[in-house]
């Protein structure tokens, strides 16, 4: 409960709806509560290939649609 207050107070939202596609603060936070339950250590934030195996094997998964390559090219579009 205290972890969905803060939450809310950070999104400045009541709960749940169909803002939260939408709300880039709360894709932050899920993400990072995401990657909190991994007992391994983040790539340096300059290691894009490094973080794009991170996110791939911890967050999309192994089965997941997403690629390394994907992310990496979907990172550089944004520079």
């Amino acid at each position: 409960p205290h972890i969905v207050e803060q939450i809310t107070k950070v999104c400045n939202h009541d709960g749940p709806g169909p803002w939260l596609k939408f709300d880039l603060a709360y894709q932050i936070i899920m993400a990072r509560l995401q990657y909190l339950r991994v007992p391994d250590a983040l790539p340096d934030h300059f290691d894009i290939a490094g973080l794009a195996a991170y996110w791939k094997q911890h967050y999309n998964t192994p089965a997941g649609r997403g690629t390394v390559d994907e992310f990496i090219k979907n990172y550089q579009l944004t520079r």
